[in-house]
């Protein structure tokens, strides 16, 4: 949130001061790196809590992620059609999520638990593979 706000007043500075394109692109390519950089990239996402009480063959396919996470952001896209067929948990938005994922993978992320069975920052291929 903090590089939100930055890139605004640094903006608003900019503006002041005489809008160049070159300050146009540096405040946006800012934002968008406060953005990547929020809890708030990827929505508002599911509560850990509410996934587990759902019934297991609809949570077969489960993924705890972080935002600017680059290991999660390789397996968001390497999934492609694919990943709509996850239920994606951001940590950052949920600590018991956050606790859970820590204890599942050490700390490490992306976390996905496919079919009861965790898996520690997997190769998107793999994960398609299994959908084959």
């Amino acid at each position: 949130m903090i590089w939100l706000l930055a890139s605004g007043v640094l903006l608003w500075a900019l503006a002041l001061g005489g809008l160049q394109p070159a300050h146009v692109f540096l405040g946006l390519g800012l934002l968008f790196v406060a953005y990547w950089l929020s809890p708030l990239y990827g929505g508002i996402s599911k509560k850990h809590a509410a996934v587990m009480r759902r019934p297991a063959d609809e949570r077969r396919f489960v993924i705890y992620w972080a935002p600017a996470d680059i290991f999660s952001t390789r397996l968001r896209g390497g999934l492609g059609r694919h990943r709509k067929h996850a239920i994606w948990i951001n940590v950052w938005q949920d600590k018991e999520a956050e606790a859970h994922a820590r204890a599942l993978g050490g700390g490490v992320l992306p976390v996905v638990v496919l079919d009861g069975e965790t898996i520690v920052n997997p190769d998107p291929r793999e994960l398609i593979d299994r959908f084959r």
